[in-house]
């Protein structure tokens, strides 16, 4: 459905709770735009483990590959300009010298907790990936710790990520017509989700259980 569409169905799951409500579309927009996070966060919680959760999100999930380069941040690192559009990272490998090595998030504070520890830093099989957010810039960067000796080519860091949904506006005439980025088997889901923030935030009491 576009946003239009979907703007039609959920004025009639209002007229079938006999709700006539005196709202701006703006505010339209902007609730479908907030239960479209919502939905989100639902099923980003259980992306990993579940089909239907990656099903949900299929239409916004990314996968890309970055060239990182030399980082003088940390020792034996790397650094990859993150898209801004990313909103939660679901993947991350890296391939050295032609074999795939496994990517562990983790912490500045763990770093160093853990960087002469021999158990648990970097090896030939796993590689740490530090997030930071450079002074002056909004752009996140991914230092990629390497076991030392270690060397990256190319554009060998995998990427995959749910990214930020687009903003559509019904009073628009251009995004109005634009297909929300949800499977369509999931859309009605969204806007159950607006009605009853709507309801909510005008303090309406929804008592029906089918609309």
């Amino acid at each position: 459905m576009t946003i239009a569409e979907m703007h039609s169905e959920l004025e009639r799951k209002l007229r079938n709770l006999d709700v006539v409500l005196d709202i701006p579309t703006s505010e339209i927009s902007k609730t479908f735009y907030e239960a479209l996070y919502k939905f989100i966060d639902k099923y980003y919680e259980t992306f990993e483990e579940d089909e239907r959760s990656r099903k949900a999100l299929s239409l916004l999930t990314v996968n890309t590959t970055i060239e990182p380069t030399v980082s003088t941040v940390l020792e034996n690192s790397y650094e990859a300009i993150i898209p801004s559009e990313v909103l939660y990272v679901v993947l991350e490998l890296v391939t050295i010298n032609g074999e795939v090595v496994k990517v562990k998030p983790t912490t500045l504070d763990s770093y160093r907790i853990n960087l002469d520890n021999p158990f648990k830093k970097p090896y030939s099989k796993l590689v740490w990936r530090v997030e930071m957010i450079p002074t002056r810039t909004s752009n996140k960067l991914h230092l990629l710790i390497l076991q030392s000796g270690t060397t990256l080519t190319g554009a060998c860091y995998t990427l995959g990520y749910i990214k930020k949904p687009t903003y559509m506006a019904i009073e628009d005439s251009t995004s109005g017509t634009d297909e929300m980025e949800v499977p369509e088997i999931f859309q009605y889901e969204i806007i159950d989700m607006a009605l009853q923030m709507l309801l909510q935030s005008h303090s309406i009491l929804n008592s029906k259980q089918n609309v």
